[in-house]
């Protein structure tokens, strides 16, 4: 796929001659207006280069006399919006400014002005285009069409808004719309698990999934799974009714989430980590009904309120597959559009949203995930994602539908690097995806012992985070031959919806993401889901049968980001609140977020759930969260106020009673009151500024001393990029923006002399070096 443009060169000028109709529309619409054509082409110039940029307020030159002013391209209508720039206004310098454009209709033959991104000059019959240092200006062509276009309509309709205004040509519209749905097939014709159950007849013997030593075939796979089903059915399970599965990474979790596929439920992962409070929070928000649980995780269940008070049916795993529960497939008919799971994301009201897709949805990435990663009979998938976190679903099912096999990660494993290669290495696994921080550990641990990667591994994708050209230069330093694929998606929409499959650096500045899977649809619109010139900053949406139904009994927060394909009538249309732009090759560029969601260690989170999570607390009269860049990634920081004496570290550990440990802030601030911008809302800048001053000004009482102590710190620091100045004998590692990845990341430093379990147990400097080995010192250097 191609967009079919190519940018601008720096001193490119065009001259177009304006259509005799317009013309004389301009001329009209400036006298009834009582204005000159230089405020016309100014308003219609302001629009294209606020759509071609993505920033609302721009400076201009008009008229061309050496003077800029700011501008808010935000009016509600043309015509005022024309009258305002007739208007009087605060000019500077244009030798004080940076980034600005120019608009004449009185001095076409001036030179360009420095500093000018563009120049337009003009009158009644012509247009000058030049371009000065604009990077990442279109080709003059489309430059003067979208002038036009704009021209057209503040003639057409002076009076309408200029919010939504489209810019591009049929031409451009049809590319944008078809071609980046270009890859339409027939949709999935079974389900996921009845394909598995096709595979468990061809191949009963064959491995499906392999934990350590323990493996099951596909026929024992089957057969357990059909166990589960007809225990749920036996227990009074209808279509769609919410299954929790409450079950660490092992066969027994395979065999429950097909056991619910194939009953007609739909699966709801809880990590049996999770505080009871947070499993609470899930499995009323679903309304779930049933709840399978592994043995092991069955007494922290009966501790959650809804499970105790009976109000869902509780199935224990390995009872039921030792049980009399007939192993025959339960028969079943699960339709295309019927809820296949829910996965909970982080929510900005304070309540996490519970996404549901469909099993076509599903099926089709599952599908897809198959085609990019070219998944076959004789693959080995390594399943290491955490069960919350949607990778895991194609981790499993990707493999099982083409007679793969399964390499479940133990979560020890996937924490200690050296481990997890050598359990890659012990299973021969070929396909592999993690998060970038993650990629990043195994690198610097490849780096340190390159003989322990292992060959078999043939392809790796990358997900959750964007990944940097740094890290796929040393990826593809170290793995030539080994493709990397950069995914890229959203849980409402079934996972992954682009990939970039990458053999080389990339030469564009980011990495990109891609092009879009089979069967979806990726526009990328303004606020009004007006698609945006192919270049242009916007929010990138999805649409197609990957869009999941929205949030689990949450119609107001569904209605944000859920509506119907203005382009394709009939599909749904996903809104990502993230922003990207379409580069010249095709790729989709993703450019960060619009709101106030960040990713903490790979997972999704909304800043407004932490605060409420804060809230809650008891003692917290008012809070709010900030982030602030460390380097283990970004890290929140909470501020509150209190009228009673609740300590941060009080705080912190009432947080971790009640919510999932990413959700918990590095570090929490007792301030007077909470600074308030001139609006009166809270002043997240001025407190974010206030976090890396209060990060930097801890000064510890007891510094290390000793050599082992301060070889300890000076890995602190690097690990966590906390000066060595900060780090004292009492620093605790997690309250100075620590996290586990950043404590494996410790441990790859010393070279494995310590366990994990060591950093974890003792996190406070002292400890941890009073518990190193007497030869690691030596050991590490």
């Amino acid at each position: 796929m191609t967009m079919g443009w190519r940018p601008a060169e720096i001193g490119d000028e065009h001259v177009e001659r304006l259509p005799r109709v317009l013309a004389g529309d301009l001329d009209r619409l400036a006298t009834r207006l009582e204005v000159d054509l230089e405020q016309l082409l100014a308003a219609a110039h302001l629009l294209v280069m606020s759509v071609l940029t993505g920033q609302r307020e721009l400076l201009v030159d008009i008229g061309a006399h050496g003077t800029v002013r700011s501008v808010d391209v935000s009016a509600t209508d043309w015509a005022g919006f024309v009258r305002a720039l007739a208007g009087p206004a605060d000019t500077r310098p244009a030798s004080e400014a940076g980034g600005y454009t120019t608009v004449s209709s009185t001095r076409p033959d001036m030179a360009m002005p420095d500093g000018a991104l563009v120049a337009v000059d003009g009158d009644c019959q012509t247009l000058r285009f030049r371009l000065g240092d604009w990077s990442q200006a279109p080709e003059l062509s489309r430059l003067v069409g979208y002038h036009l276009a704009a021209l057209r309509a503040l003639v057409a309709a002076p009076e309408a808004p200029l919010k939504g205004t489209c810019l591009l040509s049929d031409d451009e519209t049809a590319v944008l719309v078809h071609d980046c749905d270009a890859l339409a097939v027939d949709p999935p014709g079974l389900r996921v698990h009845e394909l598995i159950a096709e595979q468990a007849r061809r191949t009963p013997d064959a491995v499906a999934v392999r934990l350590g030593p323990t493996a099951s075939s596909y026929r024992e796979l089957d057969e357990n799974a059909n166990r589960i089903a007809n225990a749920l059915l036996a227990a009074g399970l209808r279509d769609e009714d919410v299954v929790g599965v409450v079950t660490e990474r092992t066969p027994g979790w395979a065999a429950a989430l097909l056991g619910v596929f194939k009953a007609g439920g739909a699966y709801l992962p809880v990590d049996p980590g999770y505080p009871a409070q947070r499993a609470e929070t899930m499995l009323t928000g679903a309304g779930a009904r049933f709840v399978v649980v592994a043995a092991d995780a069955a007494d922290h269940l009966r501790s959650v309120p809804v499970v105790a008070a009976g109000g869902v049916e509780v199935l224990v795993t390995d009872e039921v597959l030792a049980g009399e529960a007939p192993c025959h497939d339960p028969g079943v008919a699960v339709g295309a559009e019927q809820m296949a799971y829910l996965y909970f994301t982080s929510g900005s009201t304070g309540l996490p949203k519970g996404a549901m897709c469909e099993h076509l949805g599903m099926s089709n990435h599952v599908l897809a995930k198959i085609d990019v990663l070219g998944i076959g009979p004789g693959d080995v998938v390594v399943q290491n994602a955490p069960l919350c976190f949607d990778i895991s679903l194609w981790q499993l099912v990707a493999a099982l539908t083409v007679g793969a096999s399964v390499e479940l990660v133990a979560q020890n494993d996937v924490l200690d690097i050296g481990r997890f290669t050598a359990v890659l290495a012990a299973a021969n696994a070929t396909v592999l995806q993690v998060v970038p921080a993650y990629l990043d550990l195994l690198l610097t641990y490849g780096e340190e012992r390159p003989g322990e990667w292992p060959d078999s591994v043939r392809v790796v994708s990358v997900t959750g985070e964007a990944i940097g050209k740094p890290l796929v230069a040393r990826w593809f330093a170290r793995h030539p031959d080994v493709p990397l694929v950069n995914a890229y998606g959203a849980t409402e929409a079934s996972d992954d919806t682009t990939h970039a499959v990458l053999t080389g650096v990339p030469a564009h500045r980011t990495v990109p993401v891609g092009t879009p899977i089979r069967n979806v649809g990726v526009y990328v619109v303004d606020e009004n889901l007006t698609l945006v010139p192919p270049g242009a900053p916007g929010e990138i949406v999805f649409s197609g049968i990957a869009v999941g139904r929205g949030y689990v009994n949450d119609p107001v927060r569904t209605g944000e980001v859920f509506t119907e394909d203005p382009y394709r009538p009939g599909r749904r249309l996903y809104r990502t609140g993230d922003f990207g732009r379409w580069l010249p090759d095709g790729d989709l560029e993703f450019l960060g977020r619009r709101d106030e969601q960040v990713k903490v260690r790979g997972m999704r989170v909304e800043l407004g759930e932490v605060e409420a999570e804060v809230a809650k607390v008891a003692g917290v009269e008012t809070a709010t969260v900030v982030t602030r860049d460390t380097a283990g990634g970004k890290a929140l920081v909470a501020f509150y106020t209190t009228g009673t004496a609740l300590t941060p570290d009080a705080l912190a550990a009432a947080l971790r009673a009640n919510v999932p440990e990413h959700l918990v802030p590095s570090a929490c601030h007792v301030v007077d009151a909470l600074p308030l911008t001139e609006n009166g809302k809270v002043d997240k800048r001025e407190l974010a500024d206030r976090a890396e001053e209060l990060a930097a000004a801890v000064v510890p009482a007891h510094g290390p001393s000793s050599d082992v102590e301060r070889y300890l710190a000076r890995l602190w620091s690097e690990v966590l990029g906390v000066p060595m100045e900060r780090i004292g004998m009492d620093s605790n590692f997690f309250d100075i923006g620590g996290d586990s990845l950043a404590a494996v990341r410790l441990v790859v430093k010393l070279r494995r002399t310590v366990s994990l379990t060591t950093v974890l147990r003792y996190p406070r400097l002292g400890e941890q070096a009073a518990n190193l080995p007497e030869d690691a010192l030596l050991t590490a250097n």
